[in-house]
């Protein structure tokens, strides 16, 4: 995994904070140590600027930050960059949480409900008939399955 940044992977007194610190971090705090490929500010694309110009070569575009996957996926802009790897942490902490909180009696969702982050644990704590009746409830008031499309009840 390649994350092409300006130098900016140091804390910034700008609102939000610099977006290439941001992926950085995001990706670090997922568990992921990207190789860090640098580029030095808004210089032309000339013979000094390699790394701008393969940013360009990737994106059509020379803005960074530009997240290289292993498998050649391109993720481009820092908030698309820094959704997924936070989803992925989140994931993997509600993999080993959810199913441990509802063995000691605890459900998967509260004043925030299910959505679609918990949906895939939505079974340990309800039955496959109460499964079946919001199913139901759902066909029944939603036929064409346009609202919220695989939000709270998992996908069969």
């Amino acid at each position: 995994m390649k994350l092409y940044i300006c130098w900016g992977t140091f804390k910034a007194p700008r609102p939000g904070g610099h977006p290439c610190a941001n992926a950085y971090e995001a990706l670090k705090e997922a568990g992921h140590d990207p190789e860090l490929v640098r580029t030095y500010g808004w210089a032309p694309l000339g013979p000094l600027n390699v790394t701008r110009r393969k940013v360009k070569e990737l994106t059509d575009e020379r803005w960074v930050p530009v997240l290289e996957l292993d498998d050649g996926t391109i993720v481009k802009d820092s908030k698309e960059i820094v959704r997924p790897a936070a989803d992925l942490l989140l994931t993997e902490l509600a993999e080993v949480v959810c199913p441990e909180h509802v063995l000691t009696g605890g459900f998967i969702a509260a004043e925030h409900g299910v959505g679609v982050a918990k949906a895939t644990w939505l079974p340990l704590t309800r039955s496959q008939a109460e499964l079946d009746a919001m199913r139901a409830v759902k066909r029944a008031l939603d036929p064409a399955g346009i609202l919220n499309p695989g939000v709270i009840l998992p996908a069969r």
